[in-house]
């Protein structure tokens, strides 16, 4: 566990997006042919899902929330604007995302779709190929499994929380970074509260 630092256990800000997982659990493909590092990069992707599967937090919560997100293989396909039935997983251009065209800058998109504005129906996630990554925290990159926290973070039903960088859900990140590889107390407790969980939380 990574030592906590500033209000990382005392900030408790969490948002939702206004959807969650219908049965707290989605499997998901991904392109590994659009992946700068292959199959390296994908598996820092499926590191980033199981912060939140397992609550890896640098404050010490245990796990108590049956969140699960699967890693079912490989696809050929790219992340669309509908539901597919395909929850993927690529690297490639924002610029026809709508996180591209409405927000200048954005290193990564998690994109769902939604057939009744309760559930997710199709979870997309694109990493941009304009910036540089990084699979070891490297300075020279953005930390794929770092950003794919965060990233995941949307896909359990959480929005960005502005108010600590030491937050996963903070709406900015920096190259190198690699502190959201795991939750603060918010993140953590935004879980909870998503799912119903009232221990230590809601």
């Amino acid at each position: 566990m990574r030592q906590a630092v500033g209000d990382t256990c005392t900030n408790a800000e969490y948002h939702f997006n206004g959807l969650q997982i219908a049965t707290g659990y989605y499997g998901y493909v991904a392109n590994l042919s659009r992946m700068p590092n292959g199959d390296a990069d994908r598996q820092e992707v499926t590191k980033g899902h199981h912060t939140w599967n397992y609550t890896w937090s640098r404050c010490g919560f245990p796990d108590v929330t049956n969140i699960v997100a699967d890693y079912l293989g490989t696809t050929s396909a790219t992340p669309h604007s509908y539901a597919d039935g395909n929850n993927v997983v690529d690297f490639g251009s924002i610029a026809n995302l709508p996180c591209g065209v409405f927000v200048a800058g954005v290193v990564a998109c998690t994109y769902p779709q939604t057939s009744d504005g309760v559930y997710f129906s199709d979870i997309d996630q694109r990493y941009s190929t304009d910036y540089p990554w990084s699979d070891s925290g490297g300075w020279d990159g953005y930390d794929v499994s770092n950003v794919a926290s965060h990233e995941s973070g949307h896909a359990v039903g959480l929005d960005h929380a502005n108010s600590s960088g030491l937050l996963t859900m903070y709406y900015q990140t920096t190259l190198g970074e690699t502190i959201r590889r795991t939750l603060a107390l918010g993140d953590a407790v935004g879980l909870r509260c998503r799912y119903g969980v009232t221990e230590g939380a809601c």
